[in-house]
């Protein structure tokens, strides 16, 4: 710490303890999926600069107007070993790191809010990050729904199908064709005697349907593509979706996972074999009970030609 002795006519000596400029390290490291560095992607940081202004200054403009003169951007390019080094005076250590490059899928890391091993208090040694970019490979035109609020057509406690390819409800709710799931919200007792919970329940109406649950292990959650390209073949079970909700912001699964891969329409040979099916990628889904309307809030996608597993959307719907 450092001290700045100021004289003022007639007052005397006024001293001041003015903090130096702290420097944070960081060392990033981009590999591709294959552990491979990537050579020239670009790694950029985006903060507000801890001291940008003269102590003198801070006397006679005590309080900030406008913080956009504080906001910095610091772009750095990775070496053929994949590594790019930041060294920054970020006010916040909990910035985003963010690292692009043209056939790629963006990935983004937040640093971690404490340093290790010396709590709020920034660290000498660099903080080490290894993000992986994904290739962009065979990106093409899918159906589905992103994130959007559907309105539940029937009364509450009542099935209603719903087509995955058109996205619509089916007869008497809407014009779908093919009832591929089978949707029922309805109230479910607490064993603890407050208010009731809601549950909502969604199950296939084909036996040959069913999901694939997708572990966190298998995603790469720093990219905005985390999900492998390709829904896997194998076992899909007929499991149902149940989500129940105990409070405004609360919901149980009966999954491990809400991020899921499901085969609907499917056919077999004589042998037990898929000849035919059509393959989707579900993310989690929400719902909501406004009074009497009650509204489905989902995120699915789903590539309508047959046999074709590739769920790498032209349009990234995460």
């Amino acid at each position: 710490m450092s001290t700045l002795g100021l004289i003022i006519a007639g007052t005397g000596v006024i001293t001041m303890c003015v903090a130096p400029l702290r420097e944070l390290a960081v060392d990033v490291t981009v590999q591709d999926e294959q552990g491979l560095p990537v050579e020239g992607a670009k790694v950029q940081t985006e903060y507000y600069h801890f001291i940008t202004r003269s102590p003198f200054r801070l006397l006679t403009e005590p309080f900030v107007k406008s913080f956009d003169d504080y906001w910095m951007t610091l772009i750095r390019n990775s070496n053929a070993n994949g590594v790019s080094k930041l060294r920054f005076n970020p006010a916040d250590p909990n910035m985003p790191v963010t690292i692009t490059k043209d056939g790629y899928y963006l990935s983004r890391i937040i640093l971690p809010d404490r340093m290790p091993d010396t709590p709020r208090k920034w660290t000498k040694e660099p903080i080490k990050i290894t993000p992986r970019l994904r290739e962009i490979k065979n990106p093409i035109p899918l159906r589905g729904v992103q994130k959007q609020e559907i309105k539940f057509p029937a009364p509450w406690g009542t099935e209603a199908g719903f087509d995955l390819v058109k996205a619509e409800w089916t007869p008497p709710f809407g014009q779908g064709e093919h009832e591929d799931i089978i949707v029922l919200p309805e109230t479910q007792e607490n064993p603890q005697g407050n208010f009731p919970y809601q549950r909502l329940t969604v199950k296939f109406s084909d036996e040959s349907s069913g999901i694939v649950t997708i572990p966190n292990s298998d995603l790469i959650m720093e990219s905005e593509f985390p999900f492998p390209y390709l829904a896997p073949l194998g076992v899909y079970t007929n499991t149902p979706i149940i989500l129940t909700k105990k409070s405004a912001l609360t919901y149980d699964s009966n999954l491990e996972s809400r991020n899921l891969f499901f085969r609907i329409r499917v056919k077999y040979d004589d042998d037990g074999n898929v000849i035919e099916a059509i393959y989707g990628r579900f993310q989690p889904t929400e719902y909501i009970r406004r009074r009497e309307i009650f509204y489905i809030k989902t995120d699915y996608l789903i590539n309508p030609t047959l046999n074709d597993r590739n769920l790498e959307p032209m349009r990234n719907l995460k």
